[in-house]
């Protein structure tokens, strides 16, 4: 069967964008590897956030795909990072992950753990599928706080939404902003221990146990912290520490 124009048009936007990002990286590499080697350098304690955006957090190295902060440094997190392994004592994730597939996802927590020191911790968070698969039933009242989230994002994401539709906030979620997979609880926790990574513990948004990770997280702001943090799943773990030879 013929392909459609339009169909045809959308794989080559999406082949120039792909020539696009590797134009910038190439362009991009022998900068970053300095500015990584340098920040390595002058750290002791050396800390790594994956997709900052325009979230520049003080004494972490910032890294970003894209061009949304001066100061950030340039590392595809869906690639191999240029980054020696054991580097880290830390890494943060914020809202990043639901942007890659599963196996891209996979492949990002391995190359978190590879750069993680034994013993390093790595905070991820990203919506929460258990929360967005019970929205379906926002729309009886049971739940009030999900009634208002169908609410929040019809009206700040969904103009054309006609109301307060629970089945266009849930689609919105899975295929809007970029969206490729989205986990529940279990299956990032399985995700992060097939990575290398052990004692996986939930935290509440903006809250830790370790004060490297406790209140960076900056997807919210003080008009939609309810809302943000009802929708986000927060696991932190442990680099798994090497075992000694038998």
């Amino acid at each position: 069967m013929a392909r459609s124009t339009d169909t045809l048009g959308g794989a080559l936007a999406l082949t120039v964008e792909a020539l696009r990002r590797d134009a910038r990286r190439l362009a991009t590499a022998p900068g970053a590897r300095r500015s990584i080697r340098a920040y390595l350098d002058s750290q002791p304690a050396p800390k790594l956030q994956l997709g900052c955006g325009a979230n520049l957090l003080p004494g972490w190295l910032n890294t970003d795909r894209g061009a949304h902060a001066a100061g950030a440094t340039y590392l595809d997190a869906a690639r191999p990072f240029s980054v020696p392994t054991g580097s880290f004592e830390h890494v943060f994730c914020e809202h990043l992950i639901e942007h890659l597939d599963r196996e891209r996802g996979a492949a990002m927590l391995t190359e978190c753990a590879r750069v993680l020191r034994p013993g390093g911790r790595i905070r991820v968070s990203t919506p929460d599928l258990t929360v967005i698969a019970k929205l379906v039933e926002a729309g009886g009242g049971g739940d009030e706080i999900a009634a208002r989230y169908v609410h929040w994002c019809a009206e700040g994401f969904l103009p054309d939404a006609n109301g307060d539709r629970p089945a266009l906030v849930i689609n919105q979620l899975f295929h809007g902003w970029g969206h490729r997979f989205l986990y529940d609880h279990d299956t990032l926790a399985q995700a992060l221990v097939a990575a290398g990574f052990e004692h996986v513990s939930r935290h509440p948004y903006g809250r830790s146990d370790d004060p490297e990770l406790d209140g960076i997280d900056s997807h919210a702001d003080e008009d939609n912290l309810e809302m943000v943090a009802f929708e986000t799943l927060v696991l932190e773990a442990d680099r798994r520490a090497l075992r000694p030879s038998a």
